[in-house]
């Protein structure tokens, strides 16, 4: 397991000053916008925190009453969130189900960023084992069967595989008190507005409310082609390869009805220019 400098730097920018990351070899359709994204679906039952995948996404999409194949625009009627939603946290899900960091958002010392970071630097000292709570390893087990250490990296990201640990570890209340107090900090004198979302954060008891995701999938998957979404978002490459048409040239992440951007850029890594 490898983790560069830059991944730890990634976390902990994000820690003291929030903001938004983006891979380099990423090729953007248009500008993520956080409050047009649907809400996280949760697997199976609301009491389970367990992240849902791109294809279940893809699958609601296609079920939206009214669906048309040539808009890929998330409309208002197409989401089930509140307009007063305060959204702190923001990644993509790629087409394992697991997280994938090309995008990353967050407000200033968050509790999932803090932990993220406290869970890679365990890593290292070699005590993650006794960091991550026994509850949150069974959903873990799509990253990785076992705990990586130094010594067993396992060859999955240790970046994906903390962030998530750390996303599924922060309890809802958590989200909660520290979406409270953003409020508070950023509506110094401002009674009203406070007032207003501290109303919305207590009708939104889940950390579902507080955070967005995009979902990463092939245009030329059997999933999409037969779905027909995504239907006017142009193939970066024809060439078969290992992944299917185009190898991981035409992988997107969507979120919504809107396809956001490109996995690769033409000539990175997994997408070459011939």
């Amino acid at each position: 397991m490898h983790l560069t400098h830059e991944s730890i730097k990634r976390i902990a920018e994000l820690l003291l000053y929030g903001g938004y990351y983006f891979d380099a070899d990423i090729s953007v359709v248009e500008p993520v916008r956080l409050d047009q994204l649907p809400i996280l679906s949760y697997l199976e039952d609301d009491n389970n925190d367990e992240i849902s995948d791109p294809f279940t996404q893809l699958k609601q999409l296609t079920t939206i009453e009214g669906s048309n194949d040539n808009n890929i625009e998330t409309t208002s009627s197409q989401r089930n969130d509140d307009d007063d939603d305060i959204i702190t946290f923001a990644t993509v899900v790629n087409v394992q189900g697991v997280f994938f960091q090309a995008f990353l958002a967050a407000m200033p010392h968050h509790p999932t960023i803090q932990r993220a970071l406290d869970y890679i630097l365990a890593y290292y000292e070699g005590t993650l084992q006794q960091l991550i709570p026994q509850n949150v390893l069974p959903k873990l087990e799509r990253y990785s069967a076992t705990i990586p250490s130094r010594k067993q990296p396992q060859g999955i990201g240790l970046g994906c595989y903390t962030l998530a640990a750390a996303y599924l570890a922060t309890n809802d209340d958590e989200w909660i008190q520290y979406t409270n107090d953003r409020v508070l900090l950023e509506n110094t004198g401002n009674n009203a507005a406070i007032q207003q979302q501290q109303q919305s954060i207590m009708n939104n008891k889940r950390k579902n409310n507080f955070s967005r995701f995009l979902y990463e999938i092939s245009l030329t998957s059997e999933n999409v082609t037969q779905s027909h979404v995504f239907q006017n978002v142009p193939l970066q490459s024809n060439k078969k390869g290992k992944f299917g048409d185009g190898d991981w040239c035409n992988f997107v992440c969507f979120g919504g009805r809107k396809v956001y951007f490109y996995s690769r850029v033409i000539g990175s890594r997994g997408c070459p220019k011939k």
